[in-house]
């Protein structure tokens, strides 16, 4: 025998007890395709089979990278993003309140800029702007629910700030540019959520059971609308999520998706509809490729290990 194919084939054994560790209840099979490396010197599985059910791609939660470019789209959708900073505790602004607060630039902002009419189509009305980080009554918010935690931060972003935007100075000094120009470009959102996704992943080290993607995602909307703590970090009361958590590390897939779907529909103690009806959209889609959790079955084997 070759010594290469010899190595190999301790490779692929080595392989398999991992996996076997991994994976103690379910079959993993596949090529070396199905089997990946990773830069931490362990291994993945590509698919797994599950007795009784159609092959599904289950993982620990800790290694999804990423939510579908579907889901970043319906997520985007879903959280509307605003071009400006604005207080997210102020009530929104419709027309006339719009252009009273700021009788230079208002008027033009409202009526010609394509980024506020986005806003103004979805709402009728718009976030009220924020004009510096100590007057805010909630926390000044930008682009896709992107919190601004300091006033440094929030002198990053002055740029987008109507209450510098919509003044004499501003528009004098640019005779040439409208003033949509000034608000933040759609691109330079996308890059900040992006970000903030991320962040919203985090959850997914408390996960101690296989998920699929669509559970994952799923989870990921829930983390990214009402927070990816286990606990408030300020309140200190358990968040939404970790009630889904807790049930889905018991193995009880249907209970999570069940309470996925009424968790969470409340603001200031009254019930929203558009949140009863994101909960049913994340409800559903956690369960899109399956919630069978995996069975005992035979013993594990690894394609391409056999020694011949």
């Amino acid at each position: 025998m070759k010594i290469s194919k010899t190595r190999k084939i301790i490779r692929n054994q080595i392989k398999k007890i991992l996996l076997e560790q991994e994976y103690p209840k379910v079959d993993v099979v596949g090529d070396e395709k199905g089997i990946e490396d990773l830069d931490s010197g362990g291994f993945r599985l590509g698919t797994v089979e599950f007795e009784g059910a159609q092959t599904k791609k289950w993982k620990p939660a800790k290694y999804y990278k990423d939510i579908t470019q579907e889901s970043k789209d319906e997520l985007w959708k879903l959280e509307s993003p605003i071009p400006y900073i604005y207080d997210d505790m102020k009530a929104y602004m419709g027309k006339k309140a719009f252009i009273k607060k700021f009788p230079d630039g208002g008027k033009e902002l409202w009526e010609t800029s394509p980024k506020l009419k986005k806003v103004i189509d979805r709402f009728g009305s718009v976030p009220a702007p924020a004009e510096s980080f100590e007057k805010c009554i909630g926390t000044p918010t930008i682009g896709v629910g992107h919190a601004i935690k300091t006033a440094e931060e929030f002198s990053m972003y002055s740029l987008h700030n109507i209450f510098e935007i919509c003044t004499k100075a501003n528009i004098e000094a640019n005779t040439q540019i409208s003033l949509d120009a000034f608000l933040m470009e759609d691109k330079d959102i996308k890059e900040i959520f992006y970000e903030d996704l991320i962040i919203h992943m985090q959850f997914k080290s408390r996960i101690t059971k296989p998920i699929t993607q669509s559970m994952f995602d799923a989870l990921t909307s829930l983390a990214f609308n009402s927070g990816w703590e286990a606990k408030h970090p300020e309140k200190g009361y358990l968040q939404a999520i970790e009630y889904i958590i807790r049930l889905i590390n018991r193995g009880r897939y249907k209970a999570a998706q069940n309470v996925l779907k009424g968790i969470a529909v409340t603001s200031k103690g009254k019930r929203l509809q558009n949140l009863i009806d994101r909960r049913a959209m994340e409800s559903e889609l956690f369960g899109k490729d399956g919630i069978k959790p995996p069975k005992k079955t035979k013993a594990t084997k690894v394609a391409g290990t056999e020694d011949k």
